[in-house]
């Protein structure tokens, strides 16, 4: 009996033990088998601080290609700006024979508009190096921060070119060296719908002004003629810039009346006054030695540009001239506007920050006084859009988390702005167009066409006693306070608002 027993537990330790092997088996061996050959990947963090210094050694040791998708660069013409450092690496890959190629964003995040988030200066810059540039097709926002070097090394995070990542931000950034890898993230680079930009082209689309930064932001120069009320100086240059780019020559002669028409003098300016005021106006251009004049018979003048160092230019739209708005600007308006078109290039977001106000005043020399009534000033205008940062309840007390942002609008020709409300005058009858822009002038929108049509709106909802009452509630409110539209007008007609 016992040798019984004893040949039955053998037996069952013969069947636990094929079963227990079959059970490793498929456990370790088989999905190795389903995998295939293992690989291995080396990694290496470089988040925050530690990602600019180790992504331009990595380019600068770059032996054959560099290989870059990214969302939003933002680019200052300074040696110690960190993207500039980074192209700097970037071009100079390029300019030594390595294969380069970029790949950019063209859908805007916030507006649904065109523009790209890099400067078209620096496209022709970089296409001239030798970078081949491409634009992502708009229907979808290209919102990478990738970058392949020699395809084995995948760079990849967070972190957008800006200078705000960079040095201020917390970003999350890797190095993965794997050619499989590497190899996937080009294929796909390559196969997204993208257009080829070319140097012709990008000289083309780009219809701007290079104006020099330096002479707003040397004290000695624009700010002091703004202080001093030397009013038309800062109009009459940017014509002065633009003849030249129009004609290829520092040196021109043009008539003083028919310009100065161009600028806003006083009406009972004509003739001698008005040719002795331009006069006095090259005069101040001369002492800042921005010129040298003289004159050349039959009431004209020869001027001869001095060169400006510009090596960080703003792009001032040939609209601006062009289509009038010398002419109507007052100086400071025109100074503000320069200066937010200036921080609207360098910057990747749209609407975008221009920074604290107290800052940016003491950066162009202007009082802060004189800064917001221009920023205000181009509102009314519907040449900039103001976005008021909204309170936020942080540990019971309403704090404003970030500075308000700001949109530059399209500039208009003549004719444009002339049949902005045609439409809506021949709806609503000009008599009550009319009211709605006074309305709309209320909260600092006389020429937002689509405040003004939801006036009208209200207005045949409403006795327009009770409108103009609930917009004298709305415009009592703070300039910078988020609440003041035609929204929360209709909040307070309808009674749902305190």
């Amino acid at each position: 009996m016992r040798q019984i027993q004893h040949e039955k537990k053998g037996t069952k330790k013969a069947r636990v033990y094929p079963c227990l092997a079959l059970f490793f088996a498929l456990t370790f061996f088989l999905p190795k088998l389903h995998a295939g050959p293992e690989t291995t990947l080396l990694a290496e963090d470089i988040s925050d601080r530690a990602y600019l210094k180790r992504v331009i050694t990595l380019m600068q040791n770059a032996q054959s290609s560099i290989d870059l998708s990214m969302f939003a660069i933002q680019y200052q013409a300074q040696p110690a700006d960190p993207v500039h450092q980074l192209l700097t690496a970037l071009g100079n890959a390029a300019q030594s024979g390595k294969k380069v190629r970029l790949w950019l964003n063209a859908r805007q995040a916030s507006i649904g508009t065109n523009r790209l988030f890099m400067r078209p200066d620096l496209q022709r810059e970089l296409l001239r190096q030798g970078l081949r540039i491409f634009y992502v097709d708009k229907s979808r926002r290209l919102h990478d921060k990738l970058i392949v070097i020699d395809q084995k090394t995948v760079i990849e995070g967070s972190m957008n070119w800006t200078r705000e990542a960079l040095l201020k931000n917390y970003e999350t950034a890797s190095i993965i060296h794997s050619k499989e890898l590497a190899a996937q993230k080009i294929k796909r680079l390559e196969a997204l719908p993208a257009e080829e930009q070319t140097l012709q082209t990008a000289e083309k689309s780009e219809d701007s002004l290079p104006f020099p930064l330096g002479l707003l932001t040397n004290p000695k120069i624009f700010p002091d003629a703004l202080k001093n009320r030397q009013i038309r100086t800062l109009g009459l240059y940017l014509l002065l810039l633009s003849e030249a780019q129009a004609t290829g020559r520092q040196e021109f002669e043009f008539d003083l009346e028919s310009w100065g028409d161009r600028l806003p003098f006083k009406k009972r300016w004509v003739g001698p006054s008005l040719r002795h005021e331009m006069k006095r106006t090259l005069d101040f251009l001369k002492n800042y030695g921005l010129l040298q004049w003289q004159d050349a018979g039959q009431n004209k003048v020869k001027v001869t540009l001095t060169k400006a160092e510009a090596p960080e230019p703003i792009l001032v739209p040939t609209a601006l001239v062009k289509n009038g708005y010398i002419q109507t600007f007052s100086m400071r308006d025109l100074f503000v506007y320069l200066i937010v078109l200036n921080k609207a290039q360098i910057s990747g977001n749209v609407p975008f920050w221009l920074g604290s106000i107290a800052d940016v005043s003491k950066e162009f020399h202007l009082d802060t006084v004189t800064f917001i009534h221009g920023l205000w000033s181009l509102r009314r205008q519907n040449l900039i859009e103001i976005y008021p940062s909204e309170k936020k309840l942080v540990g019971g007390v309403w704090q404003r988390e970030f500075t308000n942002r700001y949109q530059l609008n399209p500039l208009e020709t003549p004719a444009q702005r002339t049949a902005r409300f045609d439409g809506l005058n021949q709806k609503f009858g000009k008599p009550l167009v009319d009211n709605a822009r006074l309305f709309a002038g209320a909260l600092d929108d006389p020429e937002d066409v689509t405040v003004v049509r939801q006036f009208l709106h209200l207005m045949k909802e409403y006795p327009e006693k009770e409108v103009a009452e609930a917009v004298r509630v709305v415009a009592g409110y703070n300039r910078n306070n988020a609440l003041r539209t035609p929204e929360y007008v209709r909040g307070v007609l309808r009674g749902s608002l305190n």
